[in-house]
């Protein structure tokens, strides 16, 4: 056998135990995400998004709520969950009830396993993003591409929207599906906005609102 085979086969097996013995979270592959909401507890959660080996995974938790506990939990951690990339959350606020939020890319510091996502209600978004941005970017080129000059407008009425992340993303997820007509779940998390003014910009674009 020569040497440059045996040299091939030592830096294989090398190889090998590197990746069986490597850490769960591989440094910057991924983190676990603690959670919790600001001024409220959490009857249940759910994660949808992209794992530290690149895979889509969904975990949930509802102790809270298929128990009736009246008060929820302040804060959960995705113990043995890593995540990265593109994550969405559903989850229920003991006040706030039902609620959403995107982020595009979770935020992953390899100073630390763990990454904290505070949704905000005030706002209507979560922290977690690596960036600034709190509206995800495709959704902002969305409102941009249907809307043109009126997006300034639409920004300023939605800002008092019950759910105003919600609001701008379920109206651009429809937009960018070809939809015509706004559901009522965006509808619901739009309230609040001038009727007027949501009107008026959508039947320039040909969208109805219900």
């Amino acid at each position: 056998m020569s040497r440059r085979i045996v040299v091939g086969a030592t830096i294989f097996a090398l190889l090998i135990t590197a990746l069986i013995t490597a850490p769960a979270n591989a440094g910057s592959n991924g983190n676990q995400i603690i959670f919790s909401i600001k001024g409220d507890t959490i009857k249940y959660l759910v994660i949808e998004g992209t794992n530290q080996y690149g895979q889509q995974k969904t975990w949930q938790w509802a102790d809270a709520w298929f128990n009736n506990w009246s008060t929820g939990a302040y804060v959960l951690t995705t113990q043995g969950w890593w995540w990265k990339g593109d994550v969405k959350l559903y989850f229920y606020g003991t006040k706030i009830g039902r609620q959403f939020c995107h982020i595009e890319n979770l935020k992953v510091p390899t100073s630390s396993d763990t990454t904290v996502v505070t949704y905000i209600p005030e706002i209507g978004y979560c922290t977690g993003e690596a960036g600034n941005s709190g509206t995800p970017t495709w959704v902002k080129m969305t409102l941009k591409y249907y809307l043109g000059d009126n997006a300034s407008t639409f920004y300023d009425a939605t800002s008092t929207a019950y759910n105003a992340f919600e609001c701008r993303y379920s109206i651009a997820e429809t937009l960018a599906k070809g939809g015509k007509v706004l559901s009522v779940k965006t509808f619901w998390a739009c309230r609040g906005v001038a009727t007027d003014t949501l009107t008026w910009l959508f039947k320039r674009i040909g969208v109805e609102v219900r």
